[in-house]
């Protein structure tokens, strides 16, 4: 992200030398109950993703990708943000010389998030405008945003430095929540059009254990993550993953329901749908991580499985098990097909 120059980081390193070791836990800065956290993208290389989590960070932001291309490291620091059970989200570098440009980096983005699990915002980072006017870069930021939360259905973060803030962004990013950068470790940066800023970048030359070299450090208020724990803003590493799919034509809900291996409950409960068999192209619906409960567990159809058979071996009828899954014809299940079924 924001780069600034060699002077300038030294200056910080001496008078700030507090501002490159991530903080222990969650706390407060500047008056506001923070969660401290890092972005990363390929120029981190490989990174221990337990040891970061060990050493007291709580959310990280990866690098999605940069002008069409998905980041080098993209896989991999997914996966790895997962296995440590940290909240993370999802960042696009922005690199649109125009609004259409802009639509299409964003379709882009939307494309890459489709089929992870994340808890935090996704974030437009446009930071290199070359000879754009400020009204273009307004047009082509707020063509990006707007594509991005039709796509996924979710209010975006912007990320820009203090500058920026104060002397390019107009009053139409005010709505969006504000990522800014600013090295200079003041109480009161610069936010322009935004009221306040929920995530803060205060250092490019921070050292965490699991990463070798510098990293970008940050606090994060909780109106970042999209879901909070009984106590909003705890942070709590068995917290549910959010994913979220958008409709395309010919889907139904249970061929959905069998490619993410959830039941069809769990898609009209999650999603509130009224009626199971009327979903709609562009739909963005919200796909849960389904556990068993005290009431039921789960089945996978397998192939010879029919609900005359599974209702014999578990004990219950066919009705109620066509009932429960939103089954309308009793005779055709699909291999596949995730059942709630009733325990005894």
């Amino acid at each position: 992200m924001k780069r600034h120059s060699l002077a300038r980081l030294c200056l910080q390193a001496i008078l700030c030398p507090w501002m490159l070791a991530v903080p222990s836990s969650a706390g407060d800065f500047q008056g506001k109950k923070v969660f401290p956290g890092i972005d990363v993208s390929a120029y981190q290389g490989i990174i221990d993703f337990n040891a970061v989590r060990d050493s007291g960070v709580r959310v990280v932001y990866i690098r999605a990708g940069v002008d069409g291309r998905p980041d080098d490291y993209l896989r991999r620091n997914y996966e790895g943000a997962r296995n440590a059970r940290l909240n993370y989200g999802f960042y696009y570098f922005v690199t649109a010389k125009n609004e259409k440009e802009a639509r299409e980096q964003a379709g882009q983005f939307a494309s890459l998030l489709e089929g992870k699990r994340f808890n935090a915002r996704p974030v437009m980072d446009f930071e290199r405008f070359g000879d754009l006017s400020k009204e273009e870069i307004n047009r082509i930021g707020l063509a990006f945003v707007d594509e991005l939360q039709r796509l996924t259905g979710i209010l975006p973060m912007v990320y820009t430095d203090s500058y920026n803030a104060e002397t390019v962004w107009n009053r139409s990013f005010a709505s969006y929540p504000l990522w800014l950068a600013d090295y200079q470790g003041t109480d009161n940066p610069e936010t322009g059009v935004w009221s306040d800023w929920q995530g803060f970048q205060y250092t490019d030359k921070g050292q965490v254990p699991g990463i070798e070299g510098p990293v970008d450090l940050n606090y994060f208020t909780p109106e970042v993550l999209l879901y909070t724990t009984e106590r909003p803003g705890e942070y709590h590493p068995d917290a549910p993953e959010i994913l979220r799919y958008t409709v395309r034509a010919g889907e139904t809900l249970r061929g959905i329901a069998r490619k993410f291996g959830v039941s069809v409950a769990a898609l009209v409960h999650e999603n509130h749908i009224e009626d199971p068999s009327l979903i709609y192209v562009g739909e963005v619906l919200r796909i849960p991580e389904e556990e068993e409960t005290d009431r039921y567990f789960l089945y996978t159809v397998k192939k010879g499985d029919n609900l005359w058979n599974l209702s014999r071996k578990f004990g219950t009828t066919v009705s109620t098990l066509a009932k429960d899954n939103y089954i309308p014809n009793p005779s055709l299940i699909y291999i596949g097909d995730v059942l709630r079924i009733p325990k005894k």
